[in-house]
């Protein structure tokens, strides 16, 4: 578990103590098989019930990763139905990143890092218990290149598909917890990070810059798609830019909730989701808001979207949310 600096967590919540709280909190689980390996992740028959902290898609397979070094699989034409898949690791793993050739990456505390290159054996490729900073997202431009970020500024980038990995500053004179990084598809990287900071590069990462943001609260997911970009963080906070970060403006939300997760639906729409079991609908023109809450008010951590349904990761695990049923006419995709 990462050391946490104490003096900041009162204002400054950031993604890593959202997932070290609700990790200290997951009741053992029971049923499990030891695997042949100690330093592999444990079969647990509740591993869908129990903390997932990320999901990710990869043409119709979807994966998940969370508590205990769990990976787990479904597949679209298998809703509900889901795999729990070797893992070499017990760590919590934070995020998992996939493309549709069957690559994909996994990362979590003590640094580490994991690879597949068919969506079904994974290995460690990087790990480094003694620096106590745990890597909290990753994103890969191609099967070579690609960043994993984390607490503290870390900020690790690999040119040769994951066989090594080179620490980097993306800014000299702050190391604010990193705690998402995204593309637009045109070349921009975004990344979004604690007090009120969002770093963007134009340069495939090599330098960053400081965009303006009228908040000094910590945002936990950023998503971009073209020249529109969308920040989310504590206390309800929502900042839609239309001009690739050059300006921005506050999306009123009227909610308390920290916000740690956004996705594009196949509608062209976005959703933001958090603590309490909020899940936020943004209209077309990022202007309004609609709100969903989930009847156990769970706390979620991600999603993906499938078709008119959304796949939830969170305190209680994986889950679907007909968004036809949750929203209604809100909702502009196919219902039918």
């Amino acid at each position: 578990m990462v050391s946490l600096c104490s003096s900041t967590v009162p204002q400054q919540l950031t993604r890593v103590f959202f997932l070290a709280a609700l990790f200290l909190t997951t009741p053992a689980i029971s049923g499990v098989r030891v695997p042949d390996n100690p330093e592999h992740s444990w079969y647990a028959p509740l591993a869908t019930a129990s903390l997932v902290t990320a999901v990710d898609r990869a043409g119709d397979d979807v994966y998940a990763v969370g508590t205990y070094g769990h990976i787990l699989r479904s597949s679209k034409h298998e809703p509900g139905t889901w795999k729990q898949l070797a893992s070499p690791t017990q760590i919590l793993l934070n995020s998992v990143y996939m493309s549709d050739e069957g690559y994909g990456w996994a990362v979590g505390h003590d640094a580490i890092i994991l690879k597949t290159t068919n969506g079904k054996q994974w290995k460690k490729v990087y790990e480094a218990i003694d620096e106590e900073r745990p890597l909290l997202d990753i994103w890969f431009r191609n099967k070579q290149h690609g960043f994993a970020v984390g607490a503290y500024g870390y900020f690790l980038a690999t040119s040769d598909g994951g066989m090594s990995w080179q620490d980097r500053l993306i800014n000299e004179e702050h190391d604010y917890h990193l705690n998402a990084i995204t593309d637009n598809g045109n070349g921009k990287l975004y990344i979004a990070a604690e007090s009120g900071y969002v770093y963007r590069s134009t340069d495939n990462g090599q330098t960053w810059q400081v965009l303006n943001l009228p908040y000094e609260g910590s945002f936990f997911d950023i998503a971009a798609y073209g020249n529109t970009v969308i920040t989310a963080g504590l206390r309800g906070h929502i900042f839609v830019s239309h001009d690739a970060g050059e300006s921005w403006h506050q999306l009123q939300t009227n909610i308390e909730s920290a916000l740690t997760s956004i996705t594009r639906l196949e509608s062209g729409q976005f959703v933001v989701m958090g603590h309490a079991g909020i899940v936020l609908l943004l209209d077309h023109q990022l202007s309004r808001v609609s709100t969903y809450q989930l009847a156990d008010r769970s706390a979620l951590s991600d999603a993906i979207s499938l078709d008119h349904e959304l796949v939830l990761a969170g305190e209680h695990g994986v889950s679907t949310l007909d968004l036809c049923l949750a929203f209604s006419s809100k909702f502009s995709g196919d219902c039918e």
